[in-house]
C-alpha cells in the first residue's frame, strides 16, 4: 500500500469467566470463537457506518495440505468475509449467516486474493488494500500473545507500537490462559486516539450484551458505554434557560 499509514494500537481483555460465557454462547449455535467475534465486529461497523453490507478480510495460513505443514515461508490467504446486516435480524440469526459465510470461504480457500481481485476488475487504488480495508483476525493458541520459551531463549511481546496501520481498521484477538484480548489496530491519520478508544469500549459492552442476550435484534444491542450516556445526557440537557 503507498502512502504512510502511521498506526497505533487500542484494546481491552475480558476476564476467563466472561470469555468462557462467549464461548459457550457460540458453541450452543454451533459457531466458533472467531465467527462470533467477526459477527460481532461487523454489527460494531454497521452501527457506526450505518451500512448493512460490511466486508471483512482475514487471514488463512494456507496450510490446509500435509504436504504444506513444514513449508518456511509466507503463504497465507486473504479470505473476504461478507456481513448482510440488513432486516435487523437477532445476533442468533446474524450468526447463523457469519457461521455459513465462514465455512464458505474456507471451503473455497484454493482462490488466491490476488486472482479475486483481478476477476472483479476493481480499479487499484495504492493508497488502500482492495475489496475490503479493515480486517479481524483470532490468533491461535499456539501463537498466544505471550510468547512462550523458544530453546532457552527469552522471549517477550513486542509493546514498541505500530509504525504502519496495514488497514484502516483492524482486529486482532488472542484466548490465551482462559482470558480473551482484544486490539484494534487504526490508522493515525484516519482516526483520532479517543476514537478508537470509544470503539474498543463500544465492542466490550457489544460483546457483553451479545453474551447476556444473544436474541436481541442487532440494533437493541447495548453498545453506548457510561461515557457516551453522559454526553447523550449533558446533550439533551442542553443549556439552562436564564431567569
Amino acid at each position: 500500500i503507498g502512502g504512510t499509514r502511521h498506526g497505533a494500537v487500542v484494546g481491552f481483555r475480558l476476564g476467563q469467566a466472561e470469555a468462557d460465557a462467549l464461548v459457550a454462547m457460540g458453541r450452543r449455535r454451533g459457531a466458533t470463537l472467531f465467527m462470533t467475534l467477526l459477527a460481532a465486529y461487523q454489527v460494531l461497523l454497521s452501527r457506526h457506518s450505518g451500512q448493512n453490507d460490511i466486508l471483512v478480510g482475514t487471514s488463512n495460513a494456507g496450510r490446509d495440505t500435509v504436504e504444506l505443514e513444514s513449508v518456511i515461508g509466507y503463504i497465507t490467504d486473504v479470505p473476504v468475509l461478507r456481513g448482510d446486516l440488513s432486516g435487523d435480524p437477532t445476533f442468533t440469526e446474524f450468526l447463523a449467516a457469519t457461521r455459513a459465510t465462514v465455512l464458505d470461504a474456507f471451503a473455497n480457500q484454493g482462490l488466491p486474493f490476488e486472482e479475486l481481485v483481478g476477476s472483479l476488475q476493481i480499479e487499484r487504488d495504492l493508497t488502500r488494500t482492495p475489496v475490503f480495508q479493515t480486517m479481524a483476525v483470532l490468533h491461535t493458541e499456539n501463537s498466544g500473545r505471550v510468547p512462550k520459551p523458544f530453546h532457552g531463549l527469552s522471549v517477550g511481546q513486542f509493546s514498541g507500537g505500530r509504525a504502519q496501520a496495514k488497514f484502516d481498521l483492524m482486529l486482532e484477538a488472542w484466548h490465551d490462559a482462559g482470558d480473551l484480548y482484544v486490539e484494534l489496530e487504526y490508522d493515525t491519520t484516519l482516526f483520532e486516539r479517543a476514537t478508537a478508544e470509544a470503539y474498543a469500549a463500544r465492542l466490550e459492552t457489544l460483546l457483553r450484551g451479545i453474551t447476556a442476550d444473544p436474541d436481541r435484534r442487532l440494533s437493541e444491542l447495548p453498545m453506548l458505554t457510561e461515557a457516551d450516556e453522559d454526553f447523550l445526557a449533558s446533550a439533551t440537557r442542553g443549556p439552562v434557560p436564564s431567569a
